[in-house]
């Protein structure tokens, strides 16, 4: 509606605690985006997400393997299978986004890969036997809407 209490909905929302943090991951989402347009301008897609993974790696690694070595053991031990699938997908993801940031502006490339979280809804729908509310029925045709029109821009 037009009345002042609703149009300024969203701006008190930001009071709690969830929304500030929603507005936190958006920030930075369009950080982590930015530097990838920009460093895949400086090398290939595959270097430069070799130089990614490297950094990351050399930050996390000690600290997990000083801290949580029995726990990354363990868990490589059960899961190793479902980690090589899991990794090998992110992988291949993210390479798809860093060749597509090459050529697209960085605003249809991080539009574009929200679209995970229709995919994420329905499989909460379809693997997890969430309900499927409008709520999420209405967000989905949306975010699909909204990837149709960037083709078509």
């Amino acid at each position: 509606s037009l009345k002042r209490r609703d149009f300024l909905a969203p701006l008190v929302s930001m009071r709690r605690p969830a929304s500030q943090l929603a507005l936190l991951t958006g920030l930075t989402i369009a950080t982590y985006s930015a530097l990838d347009k920009e460093g895949v301008k400086h090398a290939d897609p595959v270097l430069y997400y070799f130089l990614v993974l490297s950094v990351s790696i050399a930050g996390l690694l000690p600290y997990l393997w000083l801290t949580k070595r029995s726990q990354m053991r363990h868990e490589i031990r059960i899961n190793w299978k479902s980690m090589l699938v899991v990794g090998a997908a992110i992988v291949a993801g993210y390479l798809v986004i860093l060749f597509v940031l090459q050529f697209s502006p960085v605003a249809y490339a991080t539009s574009v890969r929200g679209i995970s979280v229709v995919f994420g809804a329905i499989m909460g729908v379809l693997v997890l036997k969430e309900t499927f509310t409008a709520p999420k029925l209405l967000g989905a045709l949306l975010m699909f809407a909204g990837v149709v029109c960037i083709g078509l821009a």
